[in-house]
């Protein structure tokens, strides 16, 4: 694997768990996600960085035979992803939305994790599994609101988006193998968000991750 293709220890974690036909799938969606998320986090200046989004939101919409070639995470999102078109530049627009000046107010925190979580949750049908969709959009959700919650700096802006669980204690189902993966993070997401404290924070989130792994929740 090459140095652009490395991923974070819990997105790493989560890829062990996925069998080995869903492994490119979850890994491209990852590297997306991270290319994304490196655009926000480098931005001395605004500007610069939504214009870069806004190239990849358009590039994600376009589908796989009108986009530019040659971007190695492009390139497989379009070889692994291809039909999820309108998720994967909702994604570039949810990552859009933290460039903001904080402390962001609620409607924007909200529009953020529903675009970020929209593309995970829309693997179960891409993985036809359309029936996992509402288990898989639940755990999509905890996983932005927890690894979110982790890397906000601002107290007014962490404070109010401590309030965007609502409605989220409710069990969701079981996630099958091909969408494991997301059972691992939702998990590891759900609590960090509730401890506010990071991902892999103690033994305990390892374990937790192991659990989620095996049985899908």
């Amino acid at each position: 694997m090459s140095r652009d293709q490395a991923l974070p220890a819990v997105q790493e974690l989560a890829l062990a768990h996925a069998p080995p036909s869903t492994r490119a799938v979850w890994h491209a969606l990852f590297l997306l996600d991270l290319k994304l998320a490196q655009v926000v986090r480098n931005a001395r200046e605004p500007l610069p960085a939504q214009i870069r989004l806004a190239w990849w939101r358009d590039a994600l919409a376009a589908g796989p035979e009108r986009r530019p070639s040659g971007e190695p995470v492009l390139d497989l999102v379009s070889r692994h992803l291809d039909g999820l078109e309108d998720s994967l530049a909702a994604l570039a627009a949810a990552w859009e939305w933290m460039l903001a000046e904080p402390p962001m107010p609620h409607r924007s925190l909200e529009e953020y994790v529903a675009g970020r979580a929209r593309v995970f949750a829309a693997l179960a049908p891409h993985l036809q599994r359309p029936d996992e969709e509402p288990a898989a959009a639940e755990a999509a959700r905890w996983w932005v609101l927890g690894d979110t919650l982790s890397n906000l700096s601002d107290p007014a802006e962490r404070e109010v988006f401590r309030a965007l669980d609502a409605g989220m204690d409710r069990a969701g189902g079981r996630l099958s193998r091909p969408l494991r993966p997301l059972a691992v993070l939702g998990a590891l997401g759900r609590r960090a968000f509730k401890r506010e404290e990071p991902l892999l924070e103690g033994r305990g989130s390892a374990l937790l991750a192991l659990r989620a792994g095996i049985i899908g929740r």
